[in-house]
């Protein structure tokens, strides 16, 4: 417990943030009860999850990843970035070109694609979906052609898809076809998340918070390394645990083992 408590000592935050409490009502009279009809968008996102839930068997996996490496590297190139590019660095262009990297190994080729009509339709091309929160509800922007884009470009189109996203600035193309989604958990701070397949997709793939955890480190010590929680949904028509286990473990060893070098911006 000795590293754990230097790193605490040595800037890590032990005290939590103090929180007010009130001992009166959330709301009285009428405003107890606020019914709201669901929006155009609110219904296409609840009938397309209940499709999701009633024709797939989802089955999730989880794993845990060290990003000691990315982190170092984020922060030792993310003012630069943002003052050459003006623009934000974060995690998710990371995240993607592990998925990318994953997928390139032809035994994982069954997890990027469509069920449909009993069939799997394998496809060797990357059109990614991301999750992205709006003010009305989840929209899942689809960036086409992602393996084929280098750091930079990845980056931008990442941010200008989330950002329109959130404006309700997308075409209808940008909105179809993708062949597997990203969905980022650790944007609300969550650890873990259970994700819900988007059909026709075999899978999509949940990241959580990067945060500092205590892990075991060689030799039997404890120490504290930036970790983050991945999840992986799966269908289990398309594919079995052994399978997702091996995509899992495959994304695990490119976040980890990333080549950073070649990361050119």
């Amino acid at each position: 417990m000795r590293d754990v408590e230097q790193f605490i000592a040595g800037g890590g935050d032990a005290s939590p943030r103090s929180v007010p409490l009130s001992f009166s009502p959330i709301a009285k009279g009428e405003e107890r009860e606020v019914h709201k009809p669901f929006s155009r968008l609110r219904k296409r996102i609840a009938e397309n999850l209940m499709r999701s839930v009633r024709e797939i068997p989802q089955v999730t996996t989880f794993l845990e990843i060290d990003m000691s490496r990315i982190v170092s590297w984020r922060d030792a190139n993310k003012d630069h970035f943002t003052e050459k590019h003006g623009a934000r660095l974060t995690f998710t262009p990371f995240f993607v070109l592990a998925i990318i990297a994953a997928l390139r190994d032809p035994e994982n080729a069954r997890l990027n694609g469509a069920c449909e009509d009993g069939v799997l339709i394998v496809k060797r091309y990357v059109n990614l979906g991301l999750a992205v929160d709006s003010l009305e509800g989840l929209v899942v922007p689809v960036l086409a052609g992602a393996d084929g884009m280098g750091f930079l470009e990845l980056t931008q189109r990442l941010a200008d898809l989330g950002e329109r996203a959130r404006g309700k600035n997308l075409s209808p193309d940008e909105v179809k076809d993708g062949t597997i989604t990203l969905t980022n958990f650790g944007a609300s701070g969550a650890l873990y998340g259970n994700p819900i397949i988007n059909p026709p997709q075999v899978a999509i793939i949940g990241t959580g918070a990067v945060s500092p955890r205590a892990v075991a480190l060689p030799g039997g010590r404890l120490g504290v390394k930036p970790t983050m929680g991945l999840s992986i949904t799966f269908d289990h028509r398309a594919n079995d645990g052994m399978a997702a286990g091996r995509f899992a473990a495959s994304i695990r060893a490119a976040l980890e083992g990333m080549d950073l070098s070649q990361l050119e911006y």
